[in-house]
Order: structure tokens, then sequence, then C-alpha cells
């Protein structure tokens, strides 16, 4: 028992304890319209001191990329060329329609379909490119009717609505059959129908869905077929709006833009804040990078700024909302000490240190801020950081392997009773004997695997979020409760004064009993354990990960002992 209950702690809590690596830094360049030139060679420098520093970082082209998939996109933008051949490839297509090759211009007309997917923002912000690039779409309609696909053509003809709302196609374009399942889907359009929410900071924002502008902020975009929309909110007329990716699958969506924060966000050529003036960068960059931050997401933020051509300036951002937590002033020379200089200030950064490292001695700097907070001034709502998509699918997938494992666990109660039943019904009995010592086995390894999936699961699944709430604490307790349980209980009772488990068969009835009366006591305090462990490692998830006190976990592990320590900042 004691070896199991060894086993036990260091199988569920090691995984535990390795899991609580900090998140990877988010690096977040400030640029203060300047020309961005700098941004590319300055990631790619701090990037280099980071992995010296044994640091993880996003890679900048992750980090745009997730940006741009979870939060906003720059407009797509189509050359003239492009559009040129586009129209063409289209006029084409039509032509080979009209003679009968439908084959070549169903491949032109994919072709063109698809410049039409990956820009439709742009495509559409002219009424006669929106109806070419409805009437294209129309096209491929027409062949997979004149085909036979009636399916696809129906499928198809959703996409073409989709893809440009609320335009009509060209008059006298397309034949009846066409025109007739174009107002058949459209007929059928509100009783499908899902909708869009649409608000934005300042309001009277014109609201544009696949290009097409369709209104004024507020409003609700209704008779929507569900899909995905790429919505603008334009609050500057010369300007273009970013993309906000909308997947209609529910009755409703909400989409809330901040036009401020909109124009401040780059992604071109890397993912960056942009603000005009040295007043607006002041006031506002904190809770810009707190929002850039929850879609990445990151819990902690480097941002780097080039006050002058021969000085970096980084801040380095923490907590629950964010706060600068740390500010270092680096020299930018062409020697090799520039790279020295950049990974003494990440040290001093990782340990709240606040100095001017363009100065012998370094300069004090001011250091520590108050949290984020938006806009309109209001504090930043302490909202729990979602786990990276990955991460969390990889944990769900453990958790749900976890929990027929442990479940497993317990249904081979039933046949470790019936398998003990037929053994000392059948004294002596080697078979029995050794069919019963393998489904005690199987029930021992089941649960023990399934808790250690459990327990592996949690920082994978669990939300970051400032403290320990309630429902973990709770967990942690029932917890405690199953393992204090586990202890007294498989501690306790006699022992039997044979071996249970080895090679020759027992012949006594009474010895047959006892092993079979202490393998019950142990298997249920066994699971009582493993049951407890995943509990346990809730509210130690929550302390265990990366806070203001930085907390952080060590195991230590010899012949004589295992241990858990915590060391931080109190």
């Amino acid at each position: 028992m004691q070896r199991w209950a060894a086993a036990t702690i260091l199988v569920t809590l090691w995984p535990m304890a390795a899991a609580q690596a900090d998140d990877a830094w988010l690096v977040l360049p400030v640029d203060l319209g300047q020309d961005d030139a700098w941004i590319e060679p300055t990631t790619r420098q701090i990037d280099d001191a980071l992995v010296a520093e044994s640091i993880e970082a996003w890679p900048p082209d992750r980090a745009t990329t997730r940006f741009e998939t979870a939060g906003s996109a720059s407009a797509t933008e189509v050359s003239d060329g492009e559009v040129a051949a586009w129209v063409e490839q289209s006029s084409q297509a039509i032509r080979n329609l009209a003679e009968g090759d439908y084959a070549t211009a169903l491949d032109q007309l994919k072709e063109a379909q698809a410049l039409s997917r990956d820009a439709a923002e742009e495509l559409n912000r002219q009424q006669e490119r929106a109806t070419r690039t409805l009437d294209t779409c129309l096209y491929m309609v027409r062949v997979l009717l004149d085909t036979g696909a009636e399916s696809q053509a129906k499928s198809m003809v959703q996409e073409c609505r989709r893809l440009v709302p609320r335009t009509a196609p060209t008059k006298y374009m397309h034949p009846p059959e066409v025109r007739k399942l174009l107002s058949e889907v459209d007929a059928t359009r509100r009783s499908r129908a899902r909708r869009i929410e649409v608000t934005s900071n300042p309001e009277g924002c014109a609201v544009r869905v696949n290009g097409v502008i369709l209104g004024k902020t507020p409003i609700t975009l209704r008779d929507l077929f569900p899909g995905r929309y790429r919505v603008q909110v334009e609050c500057d007329p010369d300007r273009r709006g970013r993309v906000h990716v909308v997947d209609l699958t529910t009755s409703s969506e909400t989409l809330s833009v901040d036009a401020r924060f909109d124009r401040t966000v780059s992604t071109k050529p890397s993912l960056h804040l942009d603000y005009a003036s040295t007043e607006d960068e002041e006031r506002y960059r904190l809770g810009d990078a707190a929002a850039v931050a929850e879609v990445v997401p990151a819990e902690t933020v480097l941002l780097v700024s080039m006050p002058t051509r021969d000085v970096m300036a980084l801040a380095l951002l923490q907590g629950s909302p964010l706060r600068q937590v740390g500010a270092a002033r680096v020299p930018v020379r062409p020697e090799a000490t520039e790279d020295r200089a950049l990974r003494r200030a990440l040290t001093m950064l990782q340990t709240g240190e606040c100095a001017d490292l363009t100065v012998e001695p370094p300069a004090p700097l001011p250091c520590r801020s108050a949290p984020a907070r938006s806009t309109n001034g209001v504090d930043a709502p302490k909202r729990p950081y979602r786990m990276p998509p990955k991460t969390f699918k990889a944990g769900m997938a453990l958790a749900a392997m976890g929990s027929a494992s442990l479940l497993t666990g317990y249904i081979l109660i039933a046949p470790r009773t019936n398998a003990a039943n037929d053994w000392l019904a059948t004294l002596p009995n080697a078979s029995a004997q050794n069919r019963w010592i393998r489904t005690d086995n199987a029930l021992l390894w089941s649960a023990g695997i399934g808790a250690t999936f459990l327990t592996t699961a949690m920082p994978m699944i669990l939300p970051k979020r400032s403290g320990v709430p309630w429902p973990a604490w709770l967990s942690g307790a029932i917890g405690v409760g199953a393992v204090a349980f586990s202890l007294g209980y498989g501690l306790t009772g006699e022992k039997p004064a044979v071996s249970c488990r080895g090679t020759d068969a027992i012949s006594d009835l009474t010895a047959a009993e006892a092993c079979v009366v202490r393998a019950e006591r142990v298997d249920a305090a066994f699971l009582a354990g493993v049951t407890g462990a995943p509990l346990i490692a809730a509210p130690l998830t929550y302390l265990f990960r990366r806070s203001d006190k930085r907390l952080e976990p060590e195991v230590h592990v010899n012949r004589s002992l295992a241990a858990v320590s915590l060391k931080g900042r109190w």
C-alpha cells in the first residue's frame, strides 16, 4: 500500500508541477508614427535574446496570425491587375459556358470564386464589383444545374448570398432556373435567419459585411444565413476598417468595435501598436496591450519601442489586469555588447527592476504602474484568460480519456468481486487466483492512469485568472478529504498471513478470504486517493500559476522522501 500511495502521489503531482510553465511572452512593438522598418529586425533581436535567456515567447508570425484569426485583420489589398484578371477570367468563363464547355468554365469560375472568397470585403466595396461577384458565383450555380448537381447548386446559392448579402444580380444575365433557385433561397432565409448586433465607440459608423455597406452603428443585421462573415466598422470614410470575422452559427452574435483601438493596432508587417502621439501612447498603451494579450492570449507582454535611434525601451507587463512590473532602456549599438545589454535588461525585468542601462552606473526608472484601464477610463474587468485553443483541446482530450479510464476502474469492481467469488469457490485453483489478481491489477492501473490524465489536464483546461475561485477551494477540500480517507482506510486493517500475489496457489480458505478482504480495502482506498488527486490539482493549478507574487513550485524527490515546495514574493 505504501508503494502504491507513493507512486500515486508522484505520478499525479509531478505532471501537474511540470505543467505549470509560464505562458509564452508576447513581444509587442509600439510605434509612434515612425518608419516601421525597425520592427522586424528588433523583434528578431529580442527573440534571440529571449532564447538565450530560456524564455519562451510567441514567434512574431504566429502571434500576428493568431490575432488576425481571433481578433481582427487588416483589410485585404487587391491590386488593379488582380481585379482585371478576375474580371477577364469571369468573362472567359461566360463565353465557355455559352459554348457548352462546362468543364473549362467551371475551372475558371472556381479560380475567380477563390479570389471572391478571400477578398470579398475589397471587391464588394463598389456596387458594380459586388454585382459582378454575385454574378460570378451564380454562373457556378448554372454550371452545377446544367450538369445535374442540384444539391450542390442549392448549397452554392446560399454561399452566393452569404458572400454578397442584399445585392441583386444583373438582370437578364442568368437563366430562369438560376433566378428561381435564388428566389427560393431568399424566401427561406427568414426561417433560417441569424443576426449580428454591431455596436461601436463612437456610434454612427458605417458597417460593411463582406464589403457591402448595410447601415450604421448601432445596428442589428438580420436575415443572414449561417456561416462566416467579414465585418468592418468604418468611422473614417477615407480609412479601411479592420476585418472582424464573425462565425454565425448560433441565432445571434454580437460585435463591439472600438474605432480608436482598431486604428491603433496593426498586423503589418507584424503585430504592433501604432500611436499618433506620445500622449496617446501614455494614455492608452496599457489598456491596448491588455486587449491584444487577451486575444493572442498571453499573460506576459513585453512592450518594445525606439524613442531614439540609439535607445530601445522595454516595459514588462504582467498580472490580471495587466500592469507594468519592470522597465529598462537599452543602448542600441552595432558592436557585440548590444545583445549583452539586452540580455541583462531581460534578467532585470524578470526580477521586477527598472533601470536605464544607457548610462553607467545604471540609473533608476519609474517602475510600477496602475492596472490597465479601458478607453473610457474604467478599470479593465478582471476576466479569466482563455487558454490557447490547441492547449485547451489537448487538455479536454486528456480529461476525457482520464475520466473514462478512472470510471473504468470503478466499473471493474464488479468483475473483480466475481473473480474473487469464483476463486474462493474453487480452492485451490491457480487459474482462478491469477484471474482475480489480473482483474485487480487492471482496476488499479486503469484508475491510476485515469487520475494521472485528469491531473495533467487541469492546468490545460482551467481558465487563467488572478486568485483561486471558491469552486477550486471546494474541490481541493473534497480531494484532501478523499486522500485522508484513502490513507486512513488503506493503512488500517489486518494484513494476510500469506503472500496474496505470489506464484503459488493458496489452498487455505481463511487465508484466501483474508486476501480478498485486504484487496477490497486497498482498492477502495486507492480509488478514493486517485479520485482526490485531480480535485486537489484544481486549487494547486491556480496557486502555482505565475502571478504578481511569482509563485513557483519545486518538486524534490530522492530515495528517502518526496516533497513539494513553493517559493515566491510574499
